[in-house]
């Protein structure tokens, strides 16, 4: 799963990354104010984009998800 994305304010601490079917997070951190990685998937089922803000100010995201 590759994830592209870029956010501001772009000194903010973000994590991305996915909820696996098991609960489990599989995510990374940036403070660029882009990402782009791939993530790799063993388990089957449903997963769930996460985006967790570290800062303590709003930020946007856009972006997308190739999987």
């Amino acid at each position: 799963v590759t994830i592209k994305a870029t956010y501001s304010p772009f000194s903010a601490s973000v994590d991305f990354g996915l909820i696996a079917p098991d609960g489990l997070f599989y995510g990374m951190n940036t403070t660029s104010g882009s990402f782009d990685k791939t993530i790799r998937v063993e388990q089957k089922g449903r997963y769930t984009l996460a985006i967790c803000n570290n800062s303590s100010q709003e930020i946007s995201v856009s972006g997308f998800v190739n999987y």
